[in-house]
Order: C-alpha cells, then sequence, then structure tokens
C-alpha cells in the first residue's frame, strides 16, 4: 500500500504562521530591550576636536607642548529621567597615544561646559571647585549644576534640564591616535577625533 500523504487543515496553517510571526517579532523586542538595559545614558552624535584653549568665566586652560586638550560635545540625557547626576569619576575618555610606542590612557574631565552661541563651549571647572555648587545655564544647550559635597569628595555633574548639549575637555598625552571611546557611567560610545579645532 501506498502512505497517504498528509495535509495540514488551513486553519492550522494559519495558526502556525500566526506564531512565527509572533515569534519573530517577539525577538525584535526582546534585543532591542536588551541593547537599551546596557546603559544608562545616551549621547546624540558625540564628536571630539583638539582645541587650543578652552574658557570659562574665572579661569581657562591652554594646551602645552606635552598635551593637547581634547573637547567632547555630545547632546546626553539618561534614559530614566529621574537619574540626572554623573561623579566627574564616571566620565571618561579612553583612547591610544601613538609615538615611539602605543600607550593606552583613560581621563576624567579638567573642564566641563555647554555649547553656546557659534558652537562655542564655555566651561566649569571641577579642580577649582573646593566645596559646594556652581550653575550654567545656557538657553540654547540646557542647564547643568557642578557641585562638590565637601572638600576632597567627588565632583558630581548634574543635568536639570534634559537633554543637555555638553562640552567635556580632556587633557590628554601629545600624538592621539584618531580612535576614541567616550564613557558616561556605564554607557560608551565611540568617537573619531575628526579635526583641528580652533
Amino acid at each position: 500500500m501506498t502512505p497517504s500523504k498528509q495535509h495540514l487543515k488551513p486553519g492550522r496553517q494559519t495558526t502556525i504562521l500566526t506564531l512565527l510571526i509572533l515569534s519573530f517579532f517577539l525577538c525584535i523586542f526582546v534585543t532591542r530591550a536588551n541593547a537599551a538595559q546596557k546603559g544608562a545614558w545616551q549621547a546624540e552624535n558625540p564628536e571630539a576636536a583638539i582645541v587650543a584653549e578652552i574658557r570659562g568665566e574665572n579661569s581657562s586652560l591652554t594646551e602645552d607642548n606635552n598635551r593637547n586638550i581634547i573637547e567632547v560635545k555630545a547632546r546626553i540625557k539618561p534614559h530614566d529621567s529621574s537619574s540626572r547626576d554623573l561623579k566627574t569619576k564616571e566620565i571618561i575618555l579612553e583612547g591610544k597615544t601613538i609615538v615611539n610606542k602605543s600607550v593606552a590612557w583613560k581621563l576624567e574631565p579638567v573642564g566641563i561646559g555647554m555649547v553656546g552661541n557659534n558652537n562655542k563651549c564655555f566651561y566649569q571647572f571641577p579642580h577649582t571647585l573646593i566645596k559646594g555648587a556652581e550653575g550654567l545655564s545656557i538657553a540654547s544647550a540646557g542647564e547643568i549644576k557642578l557641585s562638590r559635597e565637601k572638600e576632597g569628595a567627588p565632583a558630581v555633574v548634574s543635568l536639570i534640564k534634559s537633554p543637555t548639549h555638553i562640552c567635556l575637555a580632556f587633557s590628554a598625552p601629545q600624538g592621539v591616535n584618531g580612535k576614541l571611546t567616550f564613557h558616561l557611567a556605564d554607557s560608551q560610545f565611540p568617537v573619531s577625533l575628526l579635526h583641528k579645532g580652533k
């Protein structure tokens, strides 16, 4: 006898097809949710440039023969709007300097500010804040507060408005390789050294 062929009924075919489609979209949802949970912060279009000098209200910092000032700009915001604070030690620029040999480094910011008119940055300097808080507000960029609870405690950056178009300055050894990684707490973003700033 020749075995008879079994065919799925149309209703069962539709059910299986529906389950396959639902499984596909569920996989996409889970993948995107896991990606979003990899870090607590977002940084839109981070860019970096070497600049000769950064300025604030009462202080400035100029590059020298041994070190470059790398300025990072990005529009940042937390995934959770209830958590808008970052310790300066959680803000890191990671890269390499290549002169005679490759040397890796991780740096905390020497200047923290916001992007103002003509895409220029205006800074506050963590090392000049012994204790207390200082605010900085630029209508087009946002508002931040730099604070230190007591002398010797880590400085904290708070986003009063979110998102904020922030500037961060790092003092790096000369000979910086163009590929950098920008860290905000547990979030990290690749950033290229685009050009020599003015």
